[in-house]
């Protein structure tokens, strides 16, 4: 869960990077930027690494339930397997990611 937590203020970091600075570099009468795509850029990376992270830590958490869910547990374990919270939230999240991370870098938003 704190692996989602971090993923989640770097996707929302990024995006807020990304739109925020992308406005206010558009507002009248705010000087020439430097570099004009770096927010965006920064913003995409931002992105990217939390989704890439969501997804690393998604294949690690299944792998951790395989476990738990193996033989030697077996007597403990649940009937039945069942899709978690946690799992749940984290592959919505990675679905989020992923669009949001179109829809900037395709200036949809």
């Amino acid at each position: 869960m704190s692996s989602l937590r971090t993923s989640l203020a770097m996707i929302g970091f990024g995006f807020t990077i990304a739109q925020f600075l992308e406005q206010l570099a558009n507002r009248h009468g705010a000087a020439a930027a430097l570099h004009p795509a770096a927010p965006r850029v920064v913003g995409l990376s931002l992105i990217a690494a939390g989704s890439i992270a969501l997804l690393i830590s998604t294949w690690q958490y299944r792998a951790l339930l395989d476990y738990l869910w193996s033989d030697p547990f077996r007597s403990i374990a649940p009937d039945r397997r069942r899709m978690t919270s946690v799992y749940a939230l984290t592959i919505s999240m990675v679905a989020v990611g992923i669009l949001l991370f179109i829809a900037i870098a395709f200036r949809f938003i």
